[in-house]
């Protein structure tokens, strides 16, 4: 079962139909790259992240698209103790990106785009960013959350929408910010946002894993 949730917290559940793959991946390709600070930060599931396309989004167009000097090689984290290698975009900044390919998953494009970094400017077409509240999640959803229980590794995902207005492919990852979470919301469990014990204001968005 813990399988299952791995691949619910790296986004590489349902491969999108196929589009055109891009260049061959090479670790050093042009540095022609245009998106810098104060660019195009918007995440739009199953199309782009800024000016990162699905249909061209293998390791050569990272450089092409962010620069050379914006890309490095970096240990990605995946859950429970296991590190793959991987890249990070715009690293050591508040706009930075884990990016992680697997092509046992995903043939194309990437399996895993997240984002973590408070004050980041990367957020959704309708304004989710990392410190978005539980609250403002079921206002733009229109319809109550589902996440599972905090705690362990996969704690405080969001397991469904629904049938609300969020877009699935923005995978979620909250987290209760009070000092004390309650007992009742701890652990392998799912947990509606209207559950007793949910503070809708101090639960909030931590972690962002969009799937192209």
């Amino acid at each position: 079962m813990k399988c299952a949730y791995l691949l619910l917290g790296l986004g590489l559940l349902f491969v999108f139909a196929c589009q055109p793959a891009g260049k061959k991946p090479q670790a050093e390709a042009l540095n022609d790259g245009k998106q810098q600070a104060g660019g195009d930060f918007l995440l739009v599931p199953g199309q782009r992240i800024g000016p990162l396309y699905a249909a061209h989004s293998l390791e050569n167009d990272l450089v092409q698209t962010f620069g050379v000097q914006n890309v490095k090689r970096q240990e990605i984290y995946l859950g429970e103790g296991a590190t793959a290698p991987g890249f990070v975009i715009f690293g050591d900044t508040r706009n930075a990106v884990e990016v992680y390919y697997d092509t046992s998953f995903v043939k194309d494009r990437p399996a895993l785009l997240r984002i973590t970094e408070e004050g980041t400017d990367w957020k959704s077409p309708e304004g989710i960013t990392i410190g978005t509240t539980l609250e403002e999640l079921v206002r733009i959803n229109g319809k109550p959350v589902t996440f599972w229980g905090f705690g362990w590794d996969y704690g405080g995902a969001v397991s469904n929408w629904n049938g609300g207005k969020i877009d699935a492919g923005l995978m979620l990852v909250l987290n209760d910010t009070r000092k004390s979470t309650p007992e009742s919301l701890l652990g392998e469990k799912e947990i509606l946002s209207t559950a007793n014990g949910v503070d809708l204001k101090r639960i909030k968005v931590v972690r962002i894993n969009v799937r192209l």
